[in-house]
């Protein structure tokens, strides 16, 4: 009898093991079976093109901020729209995990400005008077690295989803 309980026992060990390693997989695949890289939130026609977009099925867009922090359970670069910013709630990306996340503002190049005055995601005290009109076309890039602590930049180049990735997916293999 004993025997027989020990074998139940360890089926129920494996079973429950293998639970957690499914629930606790990383990356959500795509419908095409691809890893998510990046969650684009925008609203009609982007900064992106739809050519670039679907030659990434890597990326993922949502013109919905529900569906968008679905997405955020899993380990991916956030993209947002500067025409999505109004959907938006800057208090959610200060939450974990995806505090620690790349966040990217496709469609301005002012690092300054996207992330403490037109998404305010960056716990820090802005300068007084910053004047973000008209920004600087390209895109900004911001990942926390600590509670207290971040790193940000802004590119005024042109947006393209590979010139992005090229920039989040080496940030996002350093998020725990």
């Amino acid at each position: 009898m004993q025997k027989k309980k020990f074998h139940i026992n360890e089926r129920i060990i494996i079973v429950f093991i293998t639970f957690l390693l499914v629930a606790c997989t990383l990356t959500l695949p795509s419908d095409l079976g691809t890893p998510i890289k990046a969650v684009y939130l925008v609203q009609g026609e982007g900064q992106l093109t739809q050519d670039d977009l679907q030659s990434h099925p890597e990326v993922l867009m949502t013109n919905n901020f529900d569906d968008f922090k679905k997405f955020a359970h899993s380990k991916v670069a956030l993209w947002i729209d500067t025409n999505a910013v109004g959907l938006v709630d800057a208090e959610w990306f200060r939450e974990k995990p995806q505090r620690f996340y790349p966040v990217v503002l496709v469609g301005n190049g002012d690092e300054l400005c996207s992330f403490m005055v037109t998404l305010w995601i960056v716990d820090l005290e802005g300068p007084g008077g910053y004047e973000c009109s008209p920004p600087p076309p390209g895109f900004s890039v911001n990942i926390q690295v600590s509670d207290t602590g971040g790193n940000w930049h802004g590119y005024k180049q042109t947006p393209t989803v590979q010139g992005i990735l090229d920039i989040t997916n080496p940030l996002l293999e350093g998020v725990k």
